[in-house]
């Protein structure tokens, strides 16, 4: 061992340790986006990958934000479920969103699942 890789402090003497950058932080989430922007409002729906290159999709991870963009007001979807069943247009789902969209953007966002269907962004 080379003197000048030891190092003395108040008496005693310890090793130099080298330190180690690390390259890339650990458990990192990747997300992909999708928007369908409208006048009045839009739909950002997002998924979540554990590798950089997109190619290990997390199950279940497709959310949907809504913005109104006249309000300012949002909303936030992250069931899957419902979202197939607004699709289909069961009640129960076409009920909740009918407190926030107005018809026209109940059928812009219904489209809008379609199309993330059809991407394989849902199971359908």
């Amino acid at each position: 061992m080379k003197t000048e890789d030891r190092i003395q402090i108040n008496g005693t003497w310890y090793v130099k340790e080298e330190m180690t950058a690390q390259t890339e932080p650990q458990d990192l989430l990747y997300t992909q986006q999708c928007l369908l922007e409208l006048d009045q409002c839009m739909f950002e729906a997002s998924r979540m990958y554990s590798d950089y290159n997109n190619e290990i999709f997390l199950k279940n991870s497709v959310d949907i934000k809504y913005t109104n963009k006249i309000t300012k007001e949002s909303d936030y979807w992250d069931n899957g479920e419902w979202m197939r069943g607004l699709f289909e247009g069961e009640k129960e789902a076409l009920d909740e969103v009918s407190d926030i969209l107005n018809k026209s953007e109940i059928a812009q966002l219904k489209v809008f699942i379609g199309t993330l269907i059809e991407n394989e962004w849902l199971n359908y």
